[in-house]
C-alpha cells in the first residue's frame, strides 16, 4: 500500500523595520515594524507551490498591530524561494527526462 502525505503548511517571515512610516493611529515617525505569513502547499513535506500571503504592521509606540493590505508591495515582505521547491524539482525532472529520451532516439537513428 502506498501512502501520499500532503497538506498545508505556514512560514514566518522576519520582522523587519519600516522606514519613513508614520503610524496610522498614533502618528508616530519610524517606529513601526512589518512582519508577515506565507502559506504554501506540500507534498511529503515538501513545498510545491505558494497558496498566499499576509502583512502585519505593528507599532512600538501604541502597541497597535494591523493588516498590511494597503501598504506599497515594495513594503511587503517577500515570498521565500523555497516555498518553489517543489515546482523545481518537477521542471528539472522534466528537463532529464526529455535530454534522456532525445539522446535514446538520437542512438536508435544511429
Amino acid at each position: 500500500m502506498f501512502f501520499i502525505i500532503f497538506g498545508t503548511r505556514s512560514t514566518k517571515h522576519k520582522s523587519t523595520k519600516l522606514e519613513n512610516f508614520t503610524c496610522q493611529t498614533c502618528n508616530s515617525q519610524d517606529t513601526s515594524f512589518i512582519s508577515g505569513k506565507s502559506k504554501y502547499f506540500s507534498i511529503f513535506w515538501i513545498p510545491l507551490f505558494p497558496l498566499g500571503k499576509s502583512a502585519t504592521t505593528y507599532c512600538s509606540d501604541c502597541q497597535t498591530s494591523s493588516s498590511a493590505k494597503f501598504l506599497k508591495p515594495e513594503l511587503k515582505p517577500k515570498r521565500p524561494i523555497w516555498h518553489f521547491t517543489g515546482i523545481m524539482l518537477f521542471i528539472a525532472f522534466e528537463i532529464g527526462n526529455t535530454i534522456f529520451i532525445l539522446s535514446q532516439n538520437m542512438h536508435l537513428l544511429n
